[in-house]
């Protein structure tokens, strides 16, 4: 979701069997944002905080019953750069114009090893998409040639700067057929993207990465099966990382495991341990998630005590 939207509508089905509804309650997390008591259960969000959001409805009967709804994850992102639907026409998705491929190319995308797809018959996609978003799905890019591993490649023409990057992929071949990684600027940003069911779609992202030589760089690779393949991809504006002075290490206790937290657009982080503080520290090696503008790693808790620094060129 841009920051430049001005207000984001929550909405949610209700109804309960031998009884009443007291309301809905929406939570932005565990904050609850406030409760509707009447139909239509709608809730308005204006002053959106940019950063990760996980949206939820709890309905509750009068007598006590409740429900929650799946959870709903947003990013609020800088305002639109760039996108691009490729193999496919221009068109408006999640509310920004992508460019054609055609007109992206003649602006200056470069995309290598990598050959035109596009889904054949019927295929019921979910989350069931929007018309446009159904159009850009129905055409990707799929890696041409395995040799080395080599990647399915795009670059394309960028101002210098911050920016959140966003990965349109979908599956409509083979179930859990797929599983790739990303690489942003060079830098591994994700493993495991693309493993779904068939018709089933996600826009994957935020990755924060920082463009130095006015070209955004975009490699995709096999990582663990299957042949990369990718629909579009979108890129929105970031703020820079705060200056190296203002750069802490969040820790916080979650369930058994101790959730190491830092400014995401660093370059080259990394997370060191000791165990007294008088030993040698140790490359942490432990999974990161990207929530736009925070890193996330979570260790888990197995000895008495430990001390973790960051690092960053």
């Amino acid at each position: 979701i841009p920051s430049t939207v001005a207000s984001l509508t929550l909405t949610a089905e209700a109804s309960v069997e031998n009884g009443a509804l007291e309301g809905v309650e929406f939570f932005d997390g565990e904050q609850s944002l406030g409760t509707v008591t009447a139909a239509p259960y709608q809730f308005e969000l204006t002053e959106l905080k940019a950063g990760q959001h996980i949206f939820r409805a709890k309905a509750k009967a009068t007598d006590g019953r409740n429900a929650s709804s799946p959870l709903i994850r947003a990013a609020v992102v800088g305002p639109f750069q760039a996108g691009v639907n490729l193999n496919g026409n221009s068109l408006n998705a999640d509310g920004v114009p992508l460019q054609s491929q055609s007109d992206a190319l003649s602006a200056g995308l470069t995309i290598t090893n990598t050959q035109p797809v596009s889904t054949s018959g019927s295929l019921t996609l979910y989350p069931s998409p929007d018309a446009p978003t159904g159009i850009l799905l129905s055409n990707q890019l799929l890696r041409l040639s395995a040799t080395g591993n080599s990647e399915l490649g795009i670059t394309y023409p960028i101002p210098n700067g911050y920016y959140d990057v966003f990965l349109f992929i979908v599956e409509d071949q083979t179930s859990y057929s797929r599983s790739m990684r990303l690489l942003v600027e060079g830098q591994l940003l994700a493993r495991g993207i693309g493993d779904q069911a068939k018709g089933e779609w996600h826009k994957y992202g935020p990755y924060r990465t920082k463009v130095v030589d006015g070209t955004l760089n975009l490699g995709l690779q096999q990582d663990t099966k299957g042949v990369p393949k990718v629909a579009a991809f979108s890129v929105y504006q970031a703020a820079a990382p705060p200056a190296s002075s203002d750069i802490r290490l969040g820790i916080e206790q979650a369930g058994g495991l101790s959730v190491l937290s830092y400014p995401a657009g660093l370059t080259n982080p990394k997370i060191e341990a000791s165990d007294d503080l008088l030993s040698a520290w140790q490359d942490l090696v432990a999974p990161v998630s990207y929530f736009s503008d925070q890193e996330v790693v979570p260790v888990p808790v197995d000895r008495p005590k430990r001390f973790f620094r960051l690092r960053s060129e």
